[in-house]
């Protein structure tokens, strides 16, 4: 019969065992808790610090990297990265401590079964080793053609009406995305080949170990300086030794792809800025001088460049007066908008200097210089936004007062009146539900609200219809006043009431002088103009 205290001893036992249970559970639970914590905070810090870097990278980066890259890198790489720091979180350092405990154990209970057991593993880590290889190499190349599969997909996506336009999909389909995609599944095929041998070769170092610790084992105990106690339990520790070496060879490939999504964005957070923002000064009360003393640039960034061909821009020197225009002309290719970004400092010569008001722009913060320029391109880039999002970029107060201004000053509140909406009109995608005109004066309105001592216009009316460009050239006029003024123009016709030219060939500075100056010279600018226009057209044909 079961006694009276049966009853009782079991209920302890079980309360023992559900307490044991619970606690265990909870102990989980807390572990899983506490890594999502620090996994999700440091993929947020990840994020905000890599397009923080991003952002402030200068133009010369751009120009190197690529679109695709760049989304990998925010997004796919940051989760590699995320999934690296849990695999050595939940299971890698947990599983390594493992190891080296259940080890150490063996070691006391028989140093010479441990000693033969860890003469096996050699040649397991060798051939590990090679496999590993084989997949960083293989994850390399998935990253980068991941990438460009990234950039296929961005261009084609933004550039959708071009290619729609051209009957151009099947060229896209059968021979842009069928070539990336090939290589995509042979790669993939290689990963899945090297990734799929670990466990098995894990498997095959087991067997070989235990083949070896058996033969030593027999020997052991036929000299009898090894129990069968012993030998059972020793044999029994080794589950625990090859439980937590399945856990770190299946985790191998989450180290691996994490590696080398480090790797990227390592690069891009550490990457050196050629165009630095050491300056330190703020200027207040700019009134717009602008000199060029003797700039010199080319695109290869190499200080000593002993060709003096290879320069884009070769001893640039000019002066223009605080609230004069000057506009810059000369055939495509000869550095009419490089040395328009390289005041914007989007760029810095490799000899010479540009100076405002008398200082370096070098020796200006960053910020300060581009604040007192206003750029206006030929493309009217919008984000994708509200209108007064696109006015006001970059303003987290916004003063309406000022966006009234600046939409007037443009030419812009008439027909964003009209919109739904008004100044919160979404522009869509790039400004894809506004025309371009529309966009092109939104653009200027932008330059406008930050009331900058400098204005600049890259060809800022090239691509639209007379209407638009009467509209908007009326609305320079008013906006110019008492402001420096840059303009690159194709049609010469919009540039005679500017106060000067720079006529630039190959880089160099081949006329500068007043409108009538250069027409009396009877050189390249009147050359141009003549080819261009009849002398009725010119007049007829002026805005500034």
């Amino acid at each position: 019969m079961i006694g009276k205290g049966f009853h009782s001893n079991l209920l302890v036992e079980t309360a023992k065992i559900l307490f044991f249970i619970s606690l265990r559970s909870l102990a989980l639970f807390a572990q899983d808790a506490i890594i999502a914590r620090v996994i999700t905070e440091f993929q947020v810090s990840l994020r905000r610090d890599l397009f923080s870097r991003l952002l402030y990278r200068d133009t010369v980066f751009y120009y190197n990297v690529s679109c695709g890259n760049l989304l990998y890198s925010c997004t796919s790489a940051v989760e590699r990265v995320s999934k690296l720091l849990y695999s050595l979180l939940h299971s890698f350092i947990p599983s390594f401590v493992q190891f080296c405990g259940v080890l150490v154990y063996m070691f006391f209970m028989s140093p010479p079964l441990t000693l033969s057991l860890i003469g096996t593993m050699p040649l397991m880590l060798t051939t590990y080793n090679l496999l590993e290889r084989v997949l960083l190499n293989s994850t390399k190349r998935l990253q980068e053609t991941a990438g460009a599969l990234s950039s296929l997909l961005s261009d084609t996506f933004r550039n959708i009406r071009l290619i729609q336009s051209y009957g151009a999909q099947k060229y896209m389909l059968e021979y842009k995305l069928k070539n990336i995609l090939t290589q995509l599944k042979s790669q993939s095929y290689q990963f899945e080949y090297s990734k799929a041998a670990i466990v098995p070769i894990i498997t095959i170092s087991y067997a070989l170990s235990v083949l070896v610790l058996l033969l030593m084992s027999a020997y052991l105990v036929g000299r009898g300086s090894l129990s069968s106690t012993t030998l059972i339990t020793f044999v029994s520790s080794i589950a625990f030794l090859i439980e937590p070496l399945q856990v770190i060879a299946s985790n191998a490939v989450e180290l691996r792809n994490g590696e080398v999504a480090w790797e990227l964005i390592r690069g891009f957070l550490h990457a050196r800025p050629q165009v630095a923002d050491i300056g330190t000064d703020e200027p207040q009360n700019v009134k717009g001088h602008v000199e060029f003393r003797n700039v010199c640039f080319s695109y290869s960034m190499e200080k000593h460049v002993s060709n003096e061909t290879d320069y884009v821009l070769s001893h640039i020197q000019f002066n223009v007066p605080a609230g004069n225009s000057v506009a810059i002309i000369g055939h495509s290719g000869s550095g009419k908008t490089t040395l328009l970004e390289l005041l914007s400092r989007f760029y810095d010569p490799l000899r010479g200097s540009i100076l405002i008001d008398g200082v370096d722009c070098r020796n200006m913060k960053l910020a300060s210089l581009r604040k007192l320029i206003g750029f206006v391109p030929q493309d009217a880039p919008l984000i994708s936004g509200t209108i007064l999002e696109n006015i006001a970029l970059g303003e987290i107060h916004i003063d309406m007062n000022r966006v009234y201004y600046a939409a007037k000053a443009a030419n812009a509140w008439d027909f964003i009146s009209e919109l739904e909406g008004g100044f919160s009109y979404d522009v869509g995608e790039g400004g894809c539900r506004l025309s371009g005109g529309q966009k092109q004066r939104i653009a200027i309105a932008r330059a406008v609200y930050t009331d900058p001592r400098i204005l600049v216009f890259d060809e800022a009316t090239s691509s639209l219809d007379a209407e638009s460009e009467a509209a908007i050239q009326s609305a320079l006029q008013v906006i110019a006043k008492n402001r420096t003024v840059f303009i690159v123009a194709h049609r010469l016709s919009t540039i005679q009431s500017v106060d000067l030219i720079v006529v630039l060939e190959k880089g160099r500075i081949i006329e500068f002088g007043t409108p009538s100056e250069l027409l009396k010279k009877n050189g390249k600018y009147a050359e141009m103009l003549k080819a261009q226009f009849s002398e009725a057209s010119i007049v007829e044909g002026s805005f500034w």
